[in-house]
């Protein structure tokens, strides 16, 4: 792939678009990539595979872990929180002393 600064996209546009129907074509400013111009046909096929990726929801995922729980017969340890102290126990703790 071809990288080009933003300086060269003004001067250049022509070739860009050209070349870009061969391959992507990496856009930088100041060194860091900002952008890539690729053929509409690439882009179309890449879009049409996102589409198609079904990512499931959280409920979903936690729905799947029970089925697994229930098929297994096992029990999910639930360690005890030991990285910061539990605010609603001791906010608990001082209305009980009041």
């Amino acid at each position: 792939m071809n990288t080009w600064n933003l300086h060269d996209i003004h001067k250049h546009p022509e070739e860009i678009f050209y070349l870009c129907t061969q391959e992507p074509q990496i856009v930088c400013e100041q060194n860091i990539p900002v952008a890539i111009v690729l053929d509409f046909a690439l882009f179309k096929e890449l879009a049409e595979m996102k589409s198609r990726i079904v990512v499931p929801t959280i409920a979903e995922m936690l729905d799947e872990l029970d089925n697994i729980k229930m098929e297994e017969l096992a029990e999910l340890e639930i360690p005890i929180r030991k990285d910061r102290k539990n605010q609603l126990l001791s906010w608990i703790s001082d209305d009980v002393s009041m």
